[in-house]
């Protein structure tokens, strides 16, 4: 773990590359919106203000570079492609365990050098009052999100031995996850059917759910309701992902070496 952070921290102008990208995102669907509002002369959209927006979309891309794993589908990837899953499973470290590993060190250093600086400036500059509470609320949404996020990568990359590439199936499922979690409106605008459903899917708690969370915009019964969701998800998508790899593992290491 502690050489994983340390490989991971080597790559500083990367993140540095992602915080600003994540800003520019950020003002883009700031803009965006602003039109909205503008255009349709009302004051508030769903129960957000215009501010109120701001910060959302502020919070939802700072949270998007923690919540949503891609670093496992992209590495099993890489090494069934370049033949070192085989010798990577031979190592004293479990293979899926180094991988997870090496995915949480990525998540770790980009929760501290993208997600926390783009928290904090939607906070101090909205003058949003985040209590305890919501801190531990979201702490736990996010960890439940990363987790089920690389349950779907491990499954995704052991595609890659029937797939010359998989990126495209790697980067339609962060479109989708991205779509359904929030990322281009909060949930709470869709149509009250629609919502309903999106809120039973483990992609609520990728960024609608802890953004509004930190708000204040959903009350705590409801918050606790996606939570005990999500659980329910991961605990469906551990047990799947573990019979999956241990079918799956012989052929991946055939292929891979």
């Amino acid at each position: 773990m502690r050489v994983s952070l340390r490989q991971a921290f080597a790559y500083k102008l990367d993140f540095i590359f992602t915080l600003i990208l994540g800003l520019l995102v950020s003002l883009v669907m700031i803009f965006v919106w602003y039109a909205v509002y503008a255009n349709s002369g009302v004051s508030s959209i769903g129960g957000l203000s215009l501010n109120a927006m701001y910060v959302y979309f502020f919070m939802v891309n700072a949270l998007s570079f923690i919540t949503y794993n891609a670093a496992v589908a992209q590495t099993m990837q890489e090494d069934v492609q370049t033949g070192a899953v085989s010798t990577a499973m031979a190592r004293p470290i479990g293979y899926n365990t180094n991988l997870f590993l090496n995915s949480l060190s990525v998540a770790i250093v980009g929760g501290l050098t993208v997600t926390l600086p783009m928290l904090l400036i939607a906070i101090v500059l909205s003058h949003t009052a985040v209590s305890p509470a919501a801190l531990g609320l979201l702490l736990i949404e996010v960890l439940l999100s990363f987790a089920i996020t690389t349950c779907i990568g491990y499954v995704i990359g052991t595609l890659s031995i029937y797939f010359v590439n998989i990126w495209g199936i790697i980067n339609l499922t962060g479109f989708v996850y991205y779509f359904l979690g929030g990322s281009l409106a909060p949930l709470s605008l869709f149509p009250k059917w629609l919502a309903n459903i999106l809120m039973l899917l483990p992609s609520q708690l990728m960024m609608y759910t802890p953004a509004a969370t930190l708000l204040g915009i959903i009350p705590m019964d409801e918050i606790i309701r996606e939570i005990a969701v999500g659980a329910v998800w991961l605990a469906a998508l551990v047990l799947f992902t573990l019979l999956w790899l241990r079918r799956i593992s012989r052929r991946v290491v055939a292929v891979g070496g």
